[in-house]
């Protein structure tokens, strides 16, 4: 933005310039006073153009008031109504009592009766009256009582059954009362309909059905017994022994094929063991072996005889070709040049003759 130079700024620059040529300051000294000058300059082109002033006007600053009559005066509040106001009440008194004057002064000139005059003033009066009770604050309508709710009490019937649900009548209750709340129903359907649920609650443990929402527990469904096998300790010679094997690998081989079940097999060894006494096994048929495959069992041989693994040769590692290594790229810092602010061609000197 141009600053104005004034008349005297110039004159000043003059002379700077004049005392710089003669020899009397020094040229170093001469660009200070012009710096100093023009800051001086500068803000105070600010100060008198600044727009805050013109497009604030509570910034600018106000003139002074003068001292009116109601200078010393505090301040009173707002002025009340019409109504409450107590000089209004002077009034409306003195303007009473000037119409009853006239009034008794027109009787007695003979223009108005006494009739007349009575009810005249019987009229004032009852404005008057009615005037102030229009001026007295209306008292706000007291709020309804609302009705106190009643104490809900546990109302369990004498006569219940041992495993009726107190918690399920109570939400019953409730809600019947809420619905006869709401319109729904009257409180003659709501005492009928909670006596017939009251009658099949007691009617339900009789024909074994529970009505409550309380969730059903489900029977508990007992394992089947399985049949038992006499286990007793016995001494069997190895004849014996082997004969029990070979029943009891007959009995696994038809449980497999499907002709026979675990606990027809059982009974059959049982039978079977029954005719030797108590020098029959004691644990009848081998339940691992039945439920195994034939497959999984094998005869108890000798160790088997332990064999090299030959060991895989390792692979040779494929060596990878070197990268040639990249350049390393310099980067170039460009060098930003200052820039130097350099004040109007009027803050500025002649350049020095050599």
């Amino acid at each position: 933005m141009a600053v104005k130079i004034t008349p005297e700024v110039q004159a000043q620059i003059n002379r700077i310039r004049e005392a710089v040529a003669s020899g009397k300051i020094s040229r170093e000294d001469a660009m200070k006073k012009f710096a100093e000058l023009r800051r001086t300059q500068v803000a105070g082109h600010y100060s008198k153009s600044s727009p805050a002033k013109k497009t604030q006007p509570h910034l600018q600053q106000r003139p002074p008031q003068k001292p009116g009559a109601n200078s010393g005066k505090q301040w009173q509040g707002k002025p009340q109504s019409a109504h409450g106001d107590a000089k209004s009440k002077t009034n409306a008194e003195q303007f009473g009592k000037q119409y009853v004057q006239k009034i008794h002064k027109a009787v007695a000139a003979g223009d108005l009766t006494k009739e007349e005059a009575a009810k005249k003033i019987a009229a004032l009066r009852q404005k008057m009256a009615t005037r102030d009770s229009q001026a007295k604050p209306q008292s706000r309508p007291q709020a309804r009582p609302q009705p106190q709710a009643r104490p809900q009490t546990d109302r369990r019937s004498s006569n219940a059954a041992p495993g009726f649900n107190h918690e399920a009548a109570l939400r019953v209750r409730q809600a019947m009362a809420k619905a006869v709340e709401n319109g729904e129903m009257t409180r003659e359907q709501a005492a009928e309909r909670f006596r017939q649920w009251m009658q099949r609650q007691q009617e339900a443990p009789q024909r074994g059905v529970q009505t409550d929402r309380a969730p059903q527990e489900r029977p508990q469904s007992q394992p089947q017994a399985r049949p038992q096998i006499d286990r007793r300790p016995a001494t069997l010679p190895p004849a014996i022994r082997a004969e029990a094997g070979k029943l009891m690998l007959e009995l696994r081989k038809a449980v497999e094929a499907g002709e026979m079940t675990r606990e027809q097999a059982a009974q059959r060894f049982n039978r079977w063991r029954q005719q030797y006494g108590t020098q029959a096994p004691q644990a009848g048929p081998d339940r691992s072996k039945l439920d195994r495959p034939a497959t999984d069992q094998r005869p108890s041989s000798g160790a088997r005889p332990s064999r090299a693994v030959p060991a895989t040769p390792a692979k040779p590692a494929k060596a990878k070709p070197a990268q040639p290594a990249k350049p390393a790229t310099t980067q170039r810092k460009q060098a930003i040049q200052a820039t130097k602010i350099q004040p109007a061609p009027v803050f500025q000197l002649p350049p020095e003759k050599k």
